[in-house]
């Protein structure tokens, strides 16, 4: 059997080497504690330092309440806010100074916007700080759980709901049957008294057919009340979450995702056009079931200001309505149909200014002319098509049985979003501004149809141009992508933040 054991040199060698690697790790404590207190030191001299500093710069030397006006007028250039860092997390990191000033500025924190998931316990920890630091403001609640699991998703929920009564805006997106029912559930008898927008999209896909859900418009969550609500968005599968409708003055209902089969049926549809206060109705998709055009009685909206239509059947009951406040109108991929059972004089709406017609295409000019007469007061049109010869006022312009007829005959400017200008149109824009001298007309046109224009047709073009001012257009300030409505908030859109109606310049 052999001795392991080692001779007493070595063992002596190795005691010294034990003792010297203990002297060592004690010498690097003290000295790691001695680069701590000085990287600590170092820090604070550099705060120091900086203050001093901070005081030559005359942003920094604002009032508290200067800095804040700052603050809240930048954090308007970060909405719709679907990509980080967020200002408000930006501005509090600048310095010492500025993350006082934010931390303890309230209305910096009201808009919550959750676009997860990441780390869900970090996730309900930021929630809970924007939440705590935004008292006693109304809250901007923006919750997108399209990627969340159910479970974190209840959990976030139910962590909003213990300030509902400080909601004033709240956007919930979800992907799934269970989300739907369990916003129903937690939502259903909630009293948010200061709300003021509600939009639900739940994405879900062959939704079942069941009018059991609008018979009527009884509403199904917020039943204790929700006094000051003025403008939802739903998608048609979550109408299942239906708050009371009574005070709206701004609708969307839209079916935004193929697959979809729920809609309205006609009955349900005219209780919401009898709205009392609706101004603002915006249709994307089949949302109801259109009625026979001869059946249909006339229809009041004395409060409508602005009405959009994609699809469905509400341009087709443009000739029973009765809107003597409506002032704008956007037709999208629609088609005019003779208008059949119309009356013979087309009413006139009164207050029309603006009428946008994008990708339209026309069966009859009985349709085409029927709609140009209900639009006579419009001072503004705005046309969007492939190609110059499908705009409605081209065909209106080379239709021989119109060749004689005068129609909007107010019109001041004229906005075109077209690919291709073709040859054969040109005499159409010509007599169209030539008939309309006495307006100063001016047309609009992006940069792209003016430069083919020019190169494929310029002795046409130098023609127009004497006849009414030509302005190229912005693709920074589309007129085919503004906020709906005119004038208004712009509530953030539930289709990552896309408008269905935003057109972009070809």
């Amino acid at each position: 059997m052999s001795n392991n054991r080692l001779d007493s040199s070595k063992e002596a060698k190795l005691s010294e080497l034990n003792q010297r690697k203990l002297k060592r790790k004690a010498e690097l404590k003290v000295l790691t504690c001695s680069i701590e207190e000085i990287n600590q030191e170092l820090i604070q001299i550099e705060a120091e330092h900086a203050a001093i500093q901070n005081t030559r710069v005359a942003l920094l030397a604002l009032p508290t309440e200067v800095t804040c006006l700052i603050f809240q007028f930048a954090l308007g250039y970060h909405v719709p806010r679907h990509s980080e860092p967020f200002f408000e997390i930006t501005a509090s990191h600048v310095c010492s100074q500025w993350r006082t000033i934010s931390l303890a500025y309230p209305r910096l924190w009201r808009r919550v916007c959750y676009v997860g998931p990441k780390i869900f316990l970090r996730d309900l920890d930021r929630l809970d700080a924007y939440l705590q630091r935004s008292v006693p403001q109304g809250l901007e609640l923006w919750l997108d759980f399209r990627k969340t699991h159910i479970d974190d998703e209840e959990a976030l929920l139910e962590k909003t709901l213990e300030h509902v009564e400080r909601w004033k805006f709240f956007s919930v997106f979800a992907a799934e049957e269970d989300s739907l029912a369990h916003l129903l559930h937690e939502i259903e008898h909630v009293c948010a008294p200061n709300l003021e927008h509600f939009a639900f999209s739940c994405e879900v896909l062959g939704f079942p057919r069941s009018y059991d859900l609008v018979k009527n418009l009884d509403p199904t969550i917020f039943t204790n009340g929700a006094p000051k609500l003025q403008s939802v968005i739903l998608d048609c599968s979550s109408v299942a979450c239906l708050p009371s409708l009574s005070n709206i003055t701004t609708l969307r209902l839209e079916i935004p995702h193929a697959g979809t089969v729920f809609a309205f049926p006609w009955s349900t549809f005219q209780h919401i056009l009898a709205l009392p206060w609706l101004e603002n109705l915006s249709l994307f998709g089949h949302i109801f079931y259109s009625p026979e055009p001869s059946s249909t009685g006339q229809i009041t909206m004395t409060k409508l200001k602005h009405l959009r239509s994609e699809y469905g059947g509400m341009p087709q009951l443009l000739p029973r309505l009765r809107a003597p406040l409506l002032q704008t109108i956007t037709i999208q991929n629609h088609n005019f149909l003779d208008c059949a059972g119309a009356s013979s004089e087309p009413y006139v709406f009164p207050s029309l200014k603006s009428v946008t017609l994008i990708n339209i295409t026309v069966d009859t000019s009985s349709g085409e002319w029927y709609f140009a007469q209900m639009t006579e007061s419009a001072t503004e049109i705005l046309i969007s098509e492939e190609a110059s010869s499908l705009a409605i006022f081209s065909l209106l312009q080379n239709s021989e049985e119109l060749l004689k007829i005068f129609y909007w005959s107010k019109v001041k400017v004229l906005t075109c979003n077209f690919e291709i200008m073709e040859a054969d149109d040109h005499g159409a824009f010509l007599q169209f501004a030539k008939s309309r001298c006495k307006n100063d007309l001016v047309v609009r046109i992006f940069d792209r149809l003016d430069r083919q224009w020019r190169r494929d047709f310029s002795p046409e073009y130098d023609v127009f141009t004497e006849a009414c001012n030509i302005e190229i257009m912005d693709v920074e300030d589309n007129p085919f992508s503004q906020l709906w409505p005119p004038g208004e908030h712009s509530f953030e859109h539930f289709h990552d933040n896309e408008d269905p109606f935003d057109i972009k310049p070809y």
